[in-house]
């Protein structure tokens, strides 16, 4: 049986590298070059009833010259829900004056049709990002080779797997220089939090993407998916715009 051996970072293009192998089904970690997150099992055999998730999501972006200090770049507050049928929204907005702007953009997944969506609040429109193969979330035991110990984060049981970096070229991968730990639910398959460097010749940065006040078994409002469902869907991922972060 598969085990996870590392989870895969990869800046820019999210499909052209191999899927990090899983214990009932393959995984991936996906950074593109707009910092977004998608980890998601692309098959499962068994299907199993998902328990829904609310919780709350914050990420935090530094930066600095190669040996020295890091700065604070970046730093986002928003939401990671999950409903009972595995559908999927999530994300931020950048905090200013202490305070978290309000939400224009979020990361729709319906697992159920195999789709990935960046969705656009302000405009009520949702590009396709991504097409996989539907599937269920199939929920089980961890690999026994797990490289840390389990822990609970945030509240929650995880076990943990470290973080391993491509950068896409023209080429082909090229490999990055990154060093850092995601750590999953042990019983519900969701990211919890993780913490990465990323080192360059000139400068070194530090990402760490945490979910917290996590409710298992919690249904989240669901307003806010009846609404994004009412957007206009573009379905050609050529006709989509880059992944956009918001200016902050």
């Amino acid at each position: 049986m598969a085990s996870w051996n590392s989870v895969r970072l990869t800046a820019g293009c999210p499909t052209q590298l191999p899927d990090t192998e899983g214990v009932m089904h393959r995984r991936k970690f996906c950074l593109t070059a707009a910092g977004v997150l998608a980890i998601r099992p692309l098959s499962g055999k068994s299907p199993s009833v998902t328990l829904p998730v609310k919780a709350k999501e914050r990420r935090k972006y530094y930066r600095g010259p190669a040996g020295g200090d890091l700065a604070l770049v970046r730093h986002s507050e928003g939401i990671f829900y999950r409903w009972p049928d595995g559908t999927e929204l999530y994300g931020g907005s950048p905090v200013v004056d202490g305070e978290p702007a309000p939400l224009r953009r979020l990361h729709y997944r319906n697992d159920q049709k195999g789709r990935f969506y960046e969705v656009d609040l302000r405009n009520k429109l949702a590009y396709l990002r991504e097409k996989y193969k539907p599937y269920r979330v199939t929920f089980g035991r961890p690999p026994k080779d797990w490289e840390f110990d389990r822990k609970t984060v945030n509240g929650v049981v995880c076990y943990g797997k470290p973080v391993i970096g491509h950068e896409a070229r023209p080429g082909g991968p090229v490999p990055m220089d990154v060093t850092g730990v995601a750590w999953i639910s042990e019983a519900h398959n969701f990211l919890v939090r993780m913490e990465y460097e990323v080192h360059k010749p000139k400068l070194w940065s530090k990402e760490v993407i945490e979910r917290y006040d996590i409710e298992v078994g919690v249904d989240p409002p669901r307003e806010i998916l009846d609404d994004v469902l009412t957007f206009t869907f573009i379905e050609d991922i050529t006709d989509a715009p880059p992944f956009v972060r918001d200016p902050y």
